[in-house]
């Protein structure tokens, strides 16, 4: 059994109670590995005890995933855990509860449950956001899905645990990296987007809805579980 967990690096130092649980992780068991895959310079501690990259800061974290499963070599029965640099880990055995859950049908299991919504892959942001429709936002080889409206449940992109297989089967995550920039660096250390004037994400959550839309229409709501179904 192998398990993999790919962590977005952009905060390092924000939580080292969670970076210490990862090391131990990756040390004491040779089927774990953890990867980062980074959109800031990663600190030296970091690089001395970690698998890392350093990747161009396009596509948030969905684009940090796809820039770590292109990099990395996963079979298809691979556990994989998508996680945000910033968690606080109260209770380490998610990892089992995780793997039991996907052993046993579903396909994605996220953290806390979001409230459910309609998606229109059609819609068009508010000013200050992206300029839409969503589904411009999407690689080419999965646009065809994204055809009409549909309830989702939503999986936030800070947490999320699936198997190699689905996630190649649910299309991977395919924002179309060049429309994706990130934020620039002011220089007291903030950062903003440019071309928003409320220094928000211009993309919001749009590309956690269109993920959350196509685990959805692929593999039905009944395939998405979470760790609790409390929203936080």
């Amino acid at each position: 059994m192998k398990i993999q967990f790919i962590v977005v690096g952009w905060y390092y130092t924000f939580m080292d109670e969670f970076n210490k649980g990862l090391k131990q992780l990756n040390d004491d068991n040779d089927n774990i590995n953890v990867f980062w895959s980074c959109h800031n310079e990663p600190t030296d501690w970091i690089k001395e005890n970690f698998d890392y990259k350093v990747f161009e800061n396009i596509g948030d974290e969905y684009g940090a995933f796809q820039q770590a499963i292109d990099h990395l070599s996963l079979d298809d029965e691979t556990y994989v855990f998508f996680i945000h640099d910033d968690m606080i880990i109260k209770d380490w055995s998610f990892i089992n509860i995780c793997i039991d859950g996907l052993d046993n049908g579903y396909k994605c299991i996220g953290n806390c449950r979001e409230y459910d919504m309609v998606c229109d892959p059609f819609r068009k942001g508010a000013a200050g956001m992206w300029p839409g429709p969503m589904n411009e936002y999407v690689g080419e080889k999965n646009k065809h899905i994204y055809d009409k409206k549909i309830p989702i449940k939503k999986v936030r992109g800070s947490f999320m645990a699936m198997k190699m297989k689905d996630v190649r089967e649910v299309g991977e995550f395919d924002p179309p990296l060049s429309m994706m920039v990130g934020p620039k660096t002011r220089e007291d250390g903030t950062t903003y987007f440019e071309g928003d004037p409320n220094g928000r994400g211009g993309y919001g959550n749009v590309l956690m809805e269109l993920f959350s839309y196509k685990l959805c229409r692929i593999f039905g709501h009944q395939k998405i579980a979470y760790l609790s179904t409390r929203y936080l």
